[in-house]
């Protein structure tokens, strides 16, 4: 009688894993939009999830044996990256007739998504989440000097997830994490993530950061950057880390999702994976040695705090303006190759600096 009743409904089919997880992602957005959730608490897209899998084990898939592997995500909100890279490495081991098993870690401070997390993880019956709101202080303390400041969240989860790297294991440990620009300039010479930094190429730990396109994520379209962190460098990539330009490497959506206007398709992953793991010179892809690296950021620099939570800290000689309208680039040269620099109203439009004050504006 029951199959019966079923049969005389008009049943919508049943999704695939991947169309929930885009519905999930939508719905997520729309409720921290309209409960004004910050950008750095928002999630990340799952097409930007899938590449940073992809780097994670793709250069590695020739290694991967009948072995146990650990996934660890320092801020794993709802799970979906945990997810998506276990997936992933079940994926290619399958591919590559081998038999693994993998075991999940994640923490999260967030509540709510704390409990999505945890109760995915238990209907699935694995993984360990943890419940992390406490706070340690180590102000002052010479022996926690590459500890950044508690505002510079990007750095001080890095830093984290650089303490739990094995050491012991023929394929170590491999980073992938997102980031936005400040974490390649922050903190003066001496503090704490200007040695946090210097102590990663130090050890040539960095193997790659890639400039990701703007406007990637739903509600900030700042410049994002995903660094390659592994303690078990290739070889011929010793002493030298690898600089990607994404930048213009998307796909336009049909419908904006908030701040996303784009997306990485799968061909596109692609073409940044190849990029990744040939290694070679080219107009999107800058090889440079662990010294240059270190010599480019430029530690010296003083800095002060931006008054935007996600920017932080800025180099003190910056000047944040806001504006009805953003362009991404405006140059305006004069024949002598000087650079003048503008400031821009929706009154009066582009006006030279020294213009400003006396605009009013």
């Amino acid at each position: 009688m029951y199959r019966k009743y079923l049969k005389s409904l008009n049943l919508i089919p049943a999704l695939d894993n991947h169309s929930m997880g885009i519905i999930f992602e939508e719905l997520i957005r729309k409720f921290n939009e309209e409960n004004n959730e910050e950008a750095g608490e928002h999630f990340t897209p799952r097409d930007v999830v899938e590449l940073m899998s992809d780097i994670t084990f793709l250069p590695v898939v020739d290694k991967i044996t009948d072995d146990s592997y650990l996934v660890y995500d320092g801020a794993c909100g709802t799970g979906g990256m945990l997810t998506i890279a276990e997936e992933r490495l079940q994926q290619l081991a399958k591919e590559n007739s081998k038999q693994i098993s993998i075991n999940l870690y994640g923490q999260e401070i967030n509540p709510e998504t704390y409990a999505i997390t945890k109760a995915d993880m238990l209907l699935k019956g694995e993984g360990d989440i943890s419940d992390t709101r406490f706070v340690v202080t180590h102000r002052g303390e010479t022996d926690f000097k590459l500890i950044p400041r508690s505002s510079d969240g990007q750095l001080l989860f890095l830093a984290n997830k650089i303490s739990k790297m094995k050491h012991n294991t023929e394929l170590g440990s491999r980073i992938v994490k997102v980031h936005n620009g400040s974490s390649l300039f922050t903190g003066d010479a001496g503090q704490g993530e200007s040695n946090l930094r210097r102590f990663i190429i130090e050890n040539d730990w960095l193997k790659a950061i890639i400039a990701l396109p703007e406007n990637m994520f739903y509600n900030t379209g700042i410049a994002t950057f995903i660094w390659v962190v592994t303690n078990r460098k290739a070889g011929h990539r010793r002493g030298k880390v690898q600089l990607i330009d994404a930048t213009e490497m998307k796909t336009s959506l049909r419908k904006n999702l908030g701040n996303k206007n784009c997306e990485f398709t799968a061909e596109i992953r692609k073409e940044i994976l190849d990029m990744l793991v040939a290694f070679e010179q080219s107009e999107q892809s800058k090889i440079f040695k662990n010294e240059a690296v270190i010599k480019g950021i430029n530690s010296n620099v003083k800095m002060k705090p931006s008054g935007i939570e996600w920017l932080g800290d800025i180099p003190e000689h910056w000047v944040v303006k806001r504006c009805k309208f953003l362009y991404s680039e405006v140059d305006n040269r004069s024949q002598n190759g000087e650079e003048t620099h503008l400031s821009m109203s929706q009154k009066y439009g582009l006006i030279p600096n020294e213009k400003l004050e006396e605009r009013h504006i």
